[in-house]
């Protein structure tokens, strides 16, 4: 290809193009990246030459200049670096370097003679300033007189620069004001006078910010010349300089050297002079804090790499070194040397994304052994993987090198997938430490026999997307109509339930006065969102009930103030929220609507990849019937977009298992409309692929993951039908699995299956989870099993905390999808036990979603999910080790406990002994591990969510009392330790033998329809201190206070009252503060500048408690504030603690076991 560059204004362009008979090829981007190709096809090869010049001579005319197309060099591991031929504009002109073409410019001194001569009159206004310094003037004057001293000539461009400030062509006219200088007087004068320019500045303020008329002075720093053009160009024509002129303008700047300004200047033009920059750099640290310098001259000025590492620690100069142009001039200076220094400047802020693309672009273009070695020892560093496997592909044998020296955990596992990617570099000379290393990783694991071809289906051989596609010829039937008319079906109570939904409070109380002023501010735009929302929801019918139908909201805010507005407006509000149909959070509040632009909608969100296709897909399980009849005319009519997501959506309902209500809306438009939907849905599920098949990245290589084993355990797939499945996962969205996937998990052995899965996922995360590839965490959802779940968990639960959040929601939907007893059981921990207010309201969410879809509420479903774990109907476990056998039991806290046969107890099982079955032992060892693991995750969970509902007063019927606690194994345990009561009053307690008994230990009769609850004290009454002896005598230890808790209640005076004075004023260290996170309050969303108001703790039946403290809490920063002093407390009836004096509420809307609990925690953090 014949190549162009732009490079002119910040742009930094190539374009390259070639014809090929017919064909014009044109490629294009980036100076550095690989750009985008795109080819066109002419009717013959005459008009393609054309065609070709026409865009040749488009791209001349905007200034791309044509250059020799870049060639891909030979990879030689050995020889000289080579950096990047894009990073030769952001080199410096250097003498031994890059030389500039570009000689003195002849008429440069007549430009320099008419811009004195323009603009002498602003010259001699600013020389005669009374604060214009008088010797400055005069040397000034002397050089306009003819007179040439260097200080006069510096004097005399300063102010003509000064005038030229906001000139467009300032750049190129002080670039000619050097070879002007030149030409007029010679280039060692020339230099002097851009040294002279370093300390003087034209100045228009005072020193207490004031203005005052331009005037002409000394400065000491350099803060008005970053680079400027003069000095730029005198560099360049020193660099193209003979040697007895070089040598005489470097003797001619020995006494220029008065300042750190002038220092700087000088050591830019002449940094041959190694010790002037050596004293350069010393001065520069020593002065730097006080000077507000632009030190990117210092940077071209350095040419070690020990001038680089004395500078870079110093904040202020190193923040010169990061710049990208800045690091490429330095590479071409200093050379791979260079690499130590940037590696530092990485460790100084490693989690900065975009700073470090820019030093791993430098480091991997500088590949010797140092830079491997720095990049091997920062592997585990966000980004440098990716950046590393690259650098590999290009220096396979020296990433064989290097990481076998460094002998670490990853750089172990890089050198395997190495190995087994280029089998022949085990062949290549290498040293017996090298060799030690590549053997270290190279012991082959067994691999089973591979499946023989034949015995494969096609789909695993050769895949649709490896065979020519030919498009079927789609049936199209003209002059098909929707439904016009549009309705609306509301659930039982529905419409109702909407309405009542709660708005923040700012939207609940805007009121106009008048409303007729916020029409006025409707119509013209002036609205803001909220206040939009205020209007229609608040505003009188008269006025809102005619603009509903053409409002077109900025945004919706919430779900629920969407499904307030459809309650309020029903059919009216439709064209509201399809004017919005780009917003998510919306789309619930259409689902009673059946309306043909609410189905094409709804098709539309199905090819989605977030919840918003969840929402779709529940409006299509509301109405599947007039979905099917409202996209049928679209499903066979003019091909498009519109038919396309129509077919899709058609082709979701046969697959949802509608297929008979398609078929019967196809009917209703005829014969010919019935035979097209048949040809639409008779299209193979495989063969639906997109234009572009996705390629997954080098990190997925299927080579480099277990073998997936099919279900005879005897053979594996092949390495390449691997790959296709790997590809069948890039092919999903999170929502759809590829159809071939379900075709794997038949043929695959489960076991198997879940650990490739697993190590795919793992490598993703390695290659830092590139977002544009999350497949292979939707994959776990259905490939993985209990022990994915085990190992996803604690991944899931620490990704908020690294900026992972999104990534850890679709974690929960990936434990959903498993959907096994484990998985729900980790979801429901998740769901009550998290860090991260964010994630675990998403996962109670989808808890409740699978509640819903069983018919459960969210603490029903979580009754069902404690696990059994095996357990006997005793409640314990038995191990066989074959000779030796022991019984597990459980404490108070569900902590496993070991008893022998001895009836000894032990601390832990003891490992299999030399004695013991040897197949049989370890298997049984392994199970107590897993149940000590399982155990532990479940436990904590348990007896916080029994007094969570003690607290919240939560109830059971007898029967899901009996048979979901008494009658669980493992909540056994901690059933029988608590105090239980009926809502007649009751209390009663469970014995051991799993008989009830009351509080004289005589026997409790349950009846069949009472309710129960775990007993609070405050209900327990005046038995309270005869179960207190009681639990004492039978030394029952109880898994959290119960008997013993602390009481409280407010006096009348605070009931009556609409904020508690009780604790105001009260300074707490913010550490307690926090710990109030782990009884069920929560941090306030934090405000502007990330500042968190205080701390509120949920209300039974809505609403918050709002403890407001100061200076309150700083994201991020907790220790900003060590202490802070309570503030106010008081009720709200938002969750999210708003609140207003005129809908405030008293104290006396607590009941008195919420105001016990809230009272015993503010009394124990202020105590």
């Amino acid at each position: 290809m014949h190549r162009w560059e732009l490079v002119a204004g910040g742009a930094k362009k190539f374009w390259e193009a070639r014809q090929d008979e017919v064909t014009v090829t044109v490629r294009f981007g980036r100076l550095g990246t690989a750009g985008q190709t795109h080819a066109k096809q002419l009717p013959s090869a005459e008009e393609a030459q054309a065609y070709l010049a026409k865009l040749v001579a488009e791209k001349e005319k905007k200034g791309y200049q044509r250059v020799a197309a870049e060639q891909s060099t030979p990879t030689q591991e050995d020889g000289p670096v080579i950096l990047p031929a894009d990073w030769r504009y952001d080199f410096l002109p250097r003498r031994g370097g890059y030389v500039p073409q570009a000689a003195v410019v002849p008429h440069a001194d007549p430009v320099l003679e008419k811009t004195i001569a323009d603009h002498r009159s602003a010259v001699e206004t600013v020389l005669g300033n009374p604060d214009t310094d008088s010797s400055l003037a005069a040397e000034a004057r002397k050089y306009l007189h003819g007179a040439a001293t260097p200080l006069g000539a510096a004097a005399t461009l300063t102010t003509l620069a000064h005038e030229h400030s906001y000139d467009s062509g300032r750049r190129e006219r002080l670039r000619l004001f050097g070879d002007a200088l030149v030409v007029r007087h010679g280039l060692p004068f020339a230099v002097q006078t851009a040294a002279e320019c370093a300390r003087l500045d034209v100045q228009t303020w005072t020193h207490s910010g004031g203005y005052r008329p331009a005037h002409l002075t000394f400065r000491d720093t350099y803060r008005a010349w970053s680079r400027p053009p003069l000095i730029e160009r005198l560099r360049e024509l020193l660099v193209m300089a003979e040697q007895r002129e070089y040598d005489a303008a470097v003797e001619a700047l020995a006494a220029h050297r008065t300042s750190l300004a002038q220092q700087l200047v000088v050591s830019y033009l002449v940094p041959t002079r190694t010790d002037w920059v050596d004293e350069l750099c010393a001065t520069a640290v020593a002065e730097a804090s006080t000077h507000y310098d632009n030190w990117d001259l210092l940077c071209g000025a350095l040419s070690t790499a020990e001038q680089l590492e004395t500078v870079v620690g110093t904040e202020r100069i190193r923040w010169a070194a990061h710049k990208e142009h800045a690091l490429h001039a330095l590479a071409d200076s200093i050379g791979p040397d260079i690499a130590p220094t940037i590696a530092r400047l990485m460790d100084l802020d490693p989690t900065s994304t975009t700073q470090n693309k820019v030093f791993l672009n430098v480091l991997t273009a500088l590949p010797t052994d140092q830079t491997f070695d720095l990049l091997i020892e920062r592997l585990d560093r966000k980004l440098v993987q990716p950046a590393f496997v690259e650098l590999m592909k290009s220096h396979p044998v020296r990433t064989m090198r290097r990481l076998a020296l460094a002998g670490t955990k990853q750089a172990d596992g890089l050198l395997r997938d190495h190995l087994l990617l280029n089998p022949d570099l085990a062949d290549v000379d290498m040293s017996a430490e090298e060799r030690a290393g590549v053997e270290r990783v190279s012991v082959d694991a067994p691999r089973l026999p591979e499946a023989p071809v034949d015995s494969l289906p096609r789909l695993l051989v050769e895949p649709p997307w490896t065979r020519e596609r030919t498009q079927a010829k789609s049936a199209f039937v003209a002059g098909l109509e929707p439904p016009k008319r549009s309705t609306i079906s509301w659930e039982p109570d529905e419409r109702e339930e909407w309405a009542s939904l709660a708005a923040h409070s700012y939207v609940a109380n805007l009121h106009f006065n008048p409303w007729n002023m916020a029409v006025t501010r409707l119509r013209n735009w002036q609205l803001p969102s909220d206040d939009e929302i205020a209007f229609f929801l608040n505003g009188p019918a008269e006025l809102t009930d005619e603009l509903i139908a053409e409002w077109h909201p900025q945004a919706w805010g919430s779900a629920d103030l969407a499904k307030r507005m459809m309650a309020r407006y029903g059919l009216a509000a439709v064209p509201a929220m399809l004017a919005s149909s780009g917003t998510e959070v919306h789309v619930e509040a259409l689902h009673p609507v059946q309306d043909v632009g609410v189905a094409r909608t709804m098709a539309t969100l199905l090819t989605r990849r977030t919840a918003v296709r969840v929402a779709a897909i529940g409006w299509f399980a509301r109405h599947p019937a007039y979905a099917a009849r409202a996209l049928v005319p679209d499903a066979v009519g003019k091909p498009g977009p519109e038919r396309n997501l129509a077919e899709m959506a058609l082709r979701y309902l046969v697959s949802s298992g509608y297929e008979e209500l398609v078929m019967t809306a196809a009917r209703e438009y005829g014969s010919a409309a019935e035979e097209a939907v048949a040809t639409v849905l008779a299209v193979d599920p495989l063969d639906l692929l997109p234009a572009k098949i996705p390629v997954p990245g080098a990190w997925a290589a299927a080579s480099l993951l277990p073998q997936i084993v099919l279900r005879d355990k005897q053979t594996a797939l092949p390495t390449a039908s691997a790959q296709h499945v790997i590809t069948m996962l890039a092919l999903s969205t999170k929502e759809e699995p590829y159809a071939g996937v379900p075709i794997v998990k038949e043929l695959a052995d489960p076991e198997s299956l879940a650990r490739f899965a697993w190590q795919l996922f793992e490598r993703w995360q390695g290659a830092d989870a590139p977002s544009k590839e999350g497949w292979a965490l939707w994959a776990l959802g259905w490939f993985g099993d209990d022990e994915v779940v085990r190992q996803l968990t604690p991944v899931i639960r620490a990704w908020p905390g690294n900026a992972g959040h999104a990534k850890a929601v679709v974690g929960l939907d990936v434990l959903a999808e498993i959907g096994t007893e484990v998985a729900l059981t980790h979801l429901s921990s998740i769901a009550q036990k998290v860090p991260f207010k964010g994630l675990r309201q998403k996962a109670q969410d989808k808890i409740e979603d699978v509640a819903a879809q069983l018919g459960l509420a969210a603490d029903q479903l979580a009754d069902r999910l404690v696990p059994a774990f095996g357990l006997d109907d005793a409640a314990t476990l038995d191990i066989d080790y074959g000779p030796r056998k022991f019984v597990v039991g459980f404490d108070e806290q569900l902590k496993p406990f070991v008893v022998d046969e001895d009836g000894k107890h032990r601390k832990d099982l003891p490992k299999p002994g030399a004695r013991d079955d040897q197949e049989l032992a370890p298997a049984e060892h392994k199970r107590f591990a897993t149940l000590k693991k399982d155990v532990r995750t479940v436990a904590a969970d348990q007896i916080a969510r029994l007094e969570l509902a003690m607290v919240t007063e939560r109830q059971w019927t007898a029967a899901e009392f009996t048979e979901l606690l008494v009658g669980h194994p493992l909540l056994w345990h901690i059933v029988r330790r608590l105090v239980w009561s009926t809502d007649g009053g009751l209390s009663f307690r469970v014995a051991e033998d799993r008989t009830l008994a009351d509080v004289n230990d005589d026997t409790f009769a349950l009846p069949d329809d009472a309710l129960v609850e775990v007993a609070h004290p405050l209900h327990i009454g005046d038995t309270l201190v005869a179960w207190a002896e009681l639990f004492a005598d039978y030394e029952i230890v109880q898994p959290f206070p119960q008997l013993g808790r602390p009481t409280y209640e407010l006096t009348q005076e605070e009931r009556d009252s609409i904020i508690l004075r009780r604790f105001e004023g009260v300074t707490v260290p913010v550490g307690r503060v926090l710990g109030l996170t782990k009884r069920g309050w929560q941090r306030c969303a934090p405000q502007d500048n990330g500042w968190e108001p205080g701390i509120l703790r949920p209300r039974p039946g809505g609403g918050s408690i709002m403890v407001l403290l100061d200076p309150g809490i700083t994201v991020g920063e907790i220790d900003r504030y060590p202490e802070q002093t309570v503030e106010e407390i008081r009720l709200s009836n938002d969750p999210d603690g708003t609140w207003h004096k005129a809908t405030s509420l008293k104290f006396d809307a607590l009941d008195p076991i919420t105001a016990s609990e809230f009272l015993a925690d503010l009394t124990s953090l202020t105590s």
